[in-house]
């Protein structure tokens, strides 16, 4: 599964070992002391956010970019942000978002859906709004959350545990839902095919 992701045109590749310096560089801030404080990472784990940012995936096929001009009527608006989970330095999660896009966030999730679709096989659909694509190596899932004009990609590298995985606050309802929802993955053959349906 190569997804190709730049946020802030830097290459980010899951499980590769990334210089914090150019992710700064890239418009990425450490998250704050005071969130830090209220939710204390494990030893090791760091976590980024680039606000309003611009992405790209898929061989540019996906171009992500906010949309704030004062002049657009509010529905016509929408924010980004990309996020990346570092466990000793290496990247473990990736996410990016589309905010308060009323529009664009359902659009957006309909255009991954049909991408990752011809790419990688048809989803595991764990709701109307929420589609998981899983190999050995990756996960990559896109859901609308409930208010439908928020948007969550994620891709997780599946070399390191799951456990206490850094959560985007907008997001946390829906995470139940997933886990809930997934059932453990064999081992796949080296051709990539989509995850089976989990039982309900």
């Amino acid at each position: 599964m190569d997804l190709k992701l730049n946020i802030n045109e830097f290459n980010i590749r899951p499980g590769a070992i990334i210089d914090t310096k150019l992710l700064k560089e890239s418009h990425f801030q450490q998250a704050g002391l005071l969130k830090r404080l209220i939710k204390p990472l494990p030893r090791g784990h760091a976590f980024f956010v680039a606000e309003n940012c611009t992405i790209s995936c898929f061989d540019d096929r996906l171009s992500l970019y906010p949309c704030t001009h004062a002049y657009l009527n509010k529905d016509r608006q929408w924010k980004t942000q990309g996020s990346v989970l570092l466990v000793d330095g290496k990247v473990q999660k990736m996410d990016f978002h589309v905010l308060e896009g009323i529009y664009a966030a359902p659009n957006f999730i309909e255009t991954v859906n049909a991408i990752c679709s011809e790419d990688f096989g048809q989803p595991k659909k764990i709701n109307n709004n929420h589609f998981l694509w899983k190999t050995e190596e990756l996960s990559f899932s896109c859901y609308l959350l409930s208010d439908n004009i928020n948007a969550c990609f994620s891709i997780e590298f599946q070399g390191f545990s799951s456990e206490d995985q850094t959560v985007h606050p907008l997001a946390k309802a829906e995470t139940k839902t997933e886990a809930q929802a997934e059932a453990k993955i064999g081992q796949t053959p080296p051709k990539l095919t989509p995850a089976p349906l989990a039982p309900i």
